[in-house]
């Protein structure tokens, strides 16, 4: 019979055990999905100079941590798609192991096993294990932020070591994303309020972080004006965002309906109960409901002025989700047992629910077939926006995608493309020169539905000079692709 004293016995084997056990479920199918969306854009740009990375950085919205760290990641072991996205799904098998030891340090061993399996068999998690972009980063660096940050007010005596430690991992956290901010803001909020006779000592602290950031906050402040002027996310459609982002926490329907109920009922009976006052004595409980509550209502209200409230930029809050559920059951259960029932059932639906395969939604396998089974040395390819460039590129000839310039965007992946008779257009006045010369065949590449009907500038251009043969649509996401082929009037 498993007794107690077995369970405890076994402690210091779980974290290795779940360590192993993310490995299995993170790389199962790490490949199966081709490399898209975003992928390339990181793996490109980490090829080049630390210098250049950088400053192309400054143009987007994205600070440089991720992308330095890929760098000599992929000076070790290549640019293949396993070899790209082994790195964030690593990243990835750390943040359960990591949330085990702060859930059961600062709050109960029951608490860090059920958040830690919990994040195990999130469907977000493993998603964004599986791609080669910070997210996974972003969750490890936020959550060892906080583990630190309690490690440093909480402990009797406060060591140098672990002040550099928080203030190490808070510095990569706001390299590594900016939204890592929320994260800095509310352990300060925290801080002010519970231990205000540690806020100077500590506030120190913060400052160091400021000034280590010196290089990126101009670039911060300018990016940030000019997302309020708009983003590509679309705003919020009212109380329907906020359950579909608990649904991308909870895997399934019923689980985040359950979640939310254990949520609420074990917050009335924390109200009724007055467990809250030994929430203010424990401030602990209060970091984490600030930890996810803030950014989950704030970015939603920010987003309708400057959307923002997607999943993936949530993702920093989804270990503080899982504590929360678990501390919610062991305040609606006085008896153990039946905590540890509700916990493992929940735990168990995750497990089923989990999606080990997630779909990327982008039929690249298939249009970089379509393009090999019909090109010949007399087929021109013309691929209608720039924003698939790099993804074809990549999967096209990897020898191509692999040659970098400095300060030159795609020039010599472009370059040997077109040699190979592969061009990216989307001005009719480029593709007239082309059309006039010896391709029998042209194949087309759109994106969307503008870009892919008839009345289109280039395919009407092209229209004019081939007859029109046949078609075939990919459809997958936000990817409309269509083929046209056309024998030459």
């Amino acid at each position: 019979m498993l007794t107690k004293a077995h369970m405890y016995k076994a402690v210091p084997y779980f974290p290795i055990l779940l360590f192993l056990l993310n490995v299995w479920l993170k790389l199962l199918h790490l490949t199966t999905a081709a490399i898209g969306h975003d992928e390339p854009f990181s793996i490109y740009y980490a090829q080049n100079s630390i210098s250049t990375l950088v400053e192309e950085l400054r143009k987007g919205n994205n600070p440089p941590l991720f992308e330095v760290v890929l760098h000599f990641w992929i000076k070790l072991f290549s640019i293949s798609p396993f070899s790209v996205r082994m790195l964030p799904a690593l990243l990835a098998c750390l943040c359960p192991v990591v949330l085990y030891y702060f859930a059961k340090r600062n709050f109960s061993f029951w608490v860090g096993i059920a958040s830690s399996l919990l994040l195990t068999f999130s469907d977000l998690l493993l998603y964004y294990s599986h791609d080669c972009r910070v997210y996974s980063l972003f969750v490890l660096l936020t959550l060892l932020s906080v583990y630190y940050y309690l490690e440093v007010i909480c402990s009797n005596r406060i060591t140098f070591f672990k002040q550099i430690l928080f203030v190490v991992f808070s510095t990569l956290l706001i390299y590594a994303h900016y939204f890592g901010f929320f994260v800095l803001i509310i352990q300060g909020t925290h801080l002010l309020f519970f231990h205000k006779k540690q806020f100077l000592k500590t506030s120190l602290n913060y400052l160091i972080i400021l000034i280590l950031y010196l290089p990126c906050i101009f670039n911060m402040v300018m990016r940030f004006g000019a997302s309020i002027k708009g983003t590509w996310v679309e705003p919020p459609s009212g109380i329907d965002s906020l359950y579909n982002m608990l649904w991308s926490f909870s895997n399934f329907p019923f689980i985040t309906v359950t979640c939310i109920a254990i949520l609420f009922f074990g917050g009335i009976k924390a109200i009724i109960s007055k467990a809250y006052l030994k929430w203010k004595e424990d401030s602990s409980v209060i970091l984490i409901l600030g930890w996810f509550l803030i950014p989950f209502f704030c970015m939603f209200f920010i987003s309708y002025r400057m959307p923002m409230y997607i999943s993936k930029y949530l993702i920093f809050i989804l270990p503080a989700y899982y504590i929360l559920i678990a501390l919610c059951c062991e305040t609606l259960f006085k008896k153990a047992v039946y905590c540890n029932v509700i916990l493992t059932a929940l735990i168990l639906c995750f497990a089923f629910t989990n999606d080990l395969n997630p779909d990327k939604k982008q039929p690249i396998f298939e249009a970089i077939n379509i393009i090999k089974q019909h090109k010949d040395n007399n087929t021109l390819v013309i691929i209608g926006s720039d924003q698939i460039l790099p993804t074809i590129a990549y999967h096209y000839n990897r020898a191509y995608f692999s040659l970098v310039a400095d300060g030159k965007e795609y020039y010599l992946t472009d370059s040997l493309l077109r040699a190979d008779n592969v061009y990216c257009i989307y001005n009719p006045a480029e593709i007239q020169h082309l059309l006039t010369g010896r391709f029998t065949k042209v194949i087309y590449l759109g994106l969307d539905g503008k870009s892919n009907s008839s009345d289109y500038p280039l395919v009407s251009t092209i229209n004019a000079a081939y007859s029109f043969e046949k078609q075939k649509e990919l459809k997958g996401g936000n990817w409309r692709i269509s083929f046209y082929t056309w024998p030459k009037k």
